[in-house]
Order: structure tokens, then sequence, then C-alpha cells
């Protein structure tokens, strides 16, 4: 019998706060009333998407949704001539509005470029409005106040059972480095682990009625139950709303493998939409790699926004395409797909093309590192790593050398060029581990749903 708990549970701040949107999150005609009546009915608790009218969320959506003029003068520094605007002179003033017009006139002419290259997507307002009103509504906020009564010794069973019957799947696969990084007590847990091969061995054990007596009598239940063990783990076990689906969590190693793991693990999504949220993310990051030779112009210049809001735009229109995805959703997978593009920029874009300019100087004319380096420098191809590259030579360091080794190990002077640079370039993704975002998090959940059977395995 399901029963009303006062438990609290700790409502997190979405990803939204982060990176709220840029243009209106609004759908126009009943959509919006229908959607505002129904978040005033969901229960304050539940913190499966936070409201977006947190005082965080407000003031960045005021922030992000300037227009044009006031965007180009906060670039050159028009937040104090606005505090200062009485003791500007009238040259002060002329010269400023004469430096607004010239950032608008240049992102006129980026975007003017961009609708004559075909590059994105031209979309005015009005078709933007009508493109979020054929977006679905969200749906209900889960009530995690309503728990469950008698089912509950039940529902342990059985997670008991689908965390045995994924250590039977995967057993094969967890050995070596894996098994050394989970165990903090080595022995221990490796007499654990026979002593779990030889219960999962014997069938009588695993009766339903008294599987949790014959784990404790056996030491095992602690470690079957023991969130680290595996690397997902059920959560909200008393939450009478969510199905096992829903409670399944992929844990957060570090606590750094996921980027806004705290937001993902209390959406509370069903299979279904997570599932056609994948399609969406697909699709969405091929659509909009246009965006990443855009990145280094950087917020909060006037070019930048005007991009941002095209992007956005386009995003929007995509999510049309697919029934489960709300506007929430659009803009959480846009935005991280923004900052997968940043990470990308920061991390990868052009270092390839300087390590391989270094290779062919260091394995085929055996030079020096540093000789190579100090060429490749002045060739003044590689503007987005030059910086790096000058702070390597003008402090000796040799960390730039270091990661240049580890990338080119084994790549000798036989070696085609052309399979010289695949392999650096495919080296320098594994230099970093990548985070991993939203999309990231689903297909680990859903590889782990289908392994313990709680989805079907030939699901799409």
């Amino acid at each position: 019998m399901a029963s009303k708990s006062s438990r609290k549970e700790r409502a997190w701040t979405s990803r939204q706060s982060c990176h709220p949107p840029l243009g209106t999150t609004r759908t126009p005609g009943n959509n919006t009333e229908r959607s505002a009546a129904r978040e005033k009915q969901q229960s304050k608790s539940n913190p499966s998407f936070p409201r977006e009218t947190t005082p965080r969320v407000d003031q960045k959506l005021r922030r992000r949704s300037s227009n044009d003029a006031s965007a180009a003068g906060r670039s050159l520094g028009g937040n104090t001539a606005a505090h200062r605007s009485e003791e500007l002179t009238a040259d002060d003033k002329r010269r400023l509005t004469e430096e607004m017009m010239i950032k608008v006139q240049e992102a006129d002419l980026l975007i003017q470029q961009l609708n004559e290259l075909g590059v994105g997507e031209s979309i005015d307002h009005e078709e933007l409005q009508g493109y979020y009103g054929q977006l679905p509504c969200e749906p209900p906020r889960v009530d995690t106040y309503l728990e469950l009564g008698d089912e509950i010794k039940k529902l342990q069973v059985h997670h008991v059972l689908c965390r045995i019957e994924y250590y039977k799947v995967t057993q094969q696969g967890r050995k070596g480095a894996h098994d050394a990084e989970l165990e903090y007590d080595y022995h221990r847990r490796r007499c654990l682990k026979e002593k779990l091969k030889c219960f999962v061995e014997d069938e009588t054990k695993l009766d339903g009625d008294h599987i949790l007596d014959n784990l404790d009598k056996e030491g095992l239940i602690w470690y079957i139950e023991k969130d680290d063990m595996f690397d997902w783990s059920f959560q909200y076990l008393t939450a009478a709303a969510l199905d096992d689906y829903q409670r399944l969590v992929p844990q957060n190693r570090g606590g750094c493998e996921y980027v806004h793991w705290d937001d993902y693990r209390m959406y509370f999504h069903k299979y279904e939409i997570e599932l056609e949220y994948l399609d969406f993310w697909e699709e969405l990051s091929k659509k909009l790699k246009w965006m990443g030779d855009y990145i280094h112009i950087g917020w909060p210049t006037l070019k930048w926004g005007r991009i941002c809001r095209r992007g956005e735009s386009q995003a929007i229109k995509i999510a049309t395409g697919f029934s489960n995805i709300t506007t929430r959703l659009a803009h959480a997978a846009y935005y991280e797909c923004i900052d997968s593009m940043n990470l990308e920029f920061c991390w990868y874009k052009q270092l390839d093309g300087v390590y391989f300019e270094i290779w062919k100087r260091v394995a085929k004319l055996k030079k020096s590192f540093r000789e190579a380096l100090e060429e490749v420098c002045r060739l003044d191809q590689f503007p987005l790593r030059e910086h790096v590259m000058k702070y390597a030579l003008d402090n000796n360091s040799f960390e730039m050398e270091m990661q240049f080794r580890n990338c080119t190990e084994g790549i000798t002077e036989e070696v085609t060029e052309e399979k010289a640079q695949d392999l650096i370039a495919d080296a320098i993704t594994k230099l970093w581990t990548r985070p991993k975002f939203y999309a990231d998090y689903i297909r680990k959940k859903i590889e782990v749903a289908r392994a313990i059977g709680i989805v079907s395995p030939v699901s799409p």
C-alpha cells in the first residue's frame, strides 16, 4: 500500500541554470498555458527538472536575451559607460555609438555570409515560435514522496537478483586493472568474489524467498548491495512512482566521470524518452557541427551571440522531428553540444597538426624536439596552439615534449605521412579522459538495463 512520507529529498540544481536558453523557452498558445497549469499542480519536492524561474536562471536569461546593441556595448566596456554616462563627453558618446554600430555591422556581415554559404539555418522569430509550439508539453513531475509499502521486501529481492545477473553476464570482463581499480581491500574482495561465484552456481540458493537469508549467511549481502561494487546501482528504492529503469543510475567514478551527473540521475525519464534522446543527440551533433568553426569567437561577443541564437533556433527545429523531445530536453542537448565543441576546441583542435609537423622533422630530418618546435611555431599555421608552443619554448617546459612522445610512440620514419597523421590524431584523443555527457550516461544505463533484463535486449 503506497503511503505519503515526510522524508525530504534534496533538490538538485539543474543544468539549465548553467546553460539557459538564449531565446524564449515558452511555446505560444494553449501549449504554454497547459504547461504552466501542469507545473503549478506538481509537487514542489520533485527535483527531476527544477523550475526555470529560479533567481539564478532568471538572471542568466536576462543577461543572454539582451538585444544586440547592449551586447555590443558590453564587449566594448559598455557597462561602465552606462553607469557613467553623465560623465562622458559628447565625443565619447559618439565614439562609443560608432564602435557599437561597427560591432553590429560585423555581426550582420557574418550572418549574411553564413546565409550565402548555406551554413546553419536562418529562422525568424515567428517561425521559431511555431517550432516551439510543436514540441510536446513537459511530462508530469514524478512524486518521490509517495512510497512503497509491503512491496519493498519483494523489490529488494528483485534488485539483488538483478545485480547477481549482471555479475554473471559481465564477470568475464571484470579482470585485472578494472578489479584493482574497484578494490581497496584486494584479498578480501577476491575471497568474496570466489564465494559469490560458488553461490550463483548453486541454483537452490537463488530461491527468491530465501535468497537474502542465504546471502547474509555467506557474508555476501553487503557485497552485493554495495553501490561501488558495480558501476551502477538502484536509487530511490522506496519511491512508488518509479520503475526499475528510472531507478537505475550509472556510478560517477571519481565524482567527475559525467559532466552533470547530479542532474542526470534526477531526471527520471522513461526508457522510451531516453532512447529517443540518443537519436536526437546524434542528429543535433551532426547538423550543428558547423558551429565548431566559430567557437573561438566566444561569449560575450555580439558575433557569438548571433551564432548561438542561430544554432539554438536550428536545434529547436530539429527537435520537432522527435515526439518525446520537450523544450527543456532540446535546450539541454543543445548546450551540451556546445560544451562538447568547446572541449574539442580547448583540448584537441590543431594539436594533431602541430605534433604531425614536429614528427616529420624529428623522425625524417632527425632534428631535436626543440628545433622542430621552433620551426613549426614560425610556420604560423596553428594559431590556436601558438600560445602553448611559445610557452614551451620560453619556459623550457617538458610537458609538451612528453605529450609528443606519447602520441608518436612506435610511429617510425617508415610509416607513411597519411598513416602517421591518423595515428597521431587518434593518440591525442587519449591524452585526457574525456568528460561524459547525458547521451553517454543514457548509453551506459541502457547497456546495464538490457544486461539485467529490465528492458528488452532486442530493442532498437
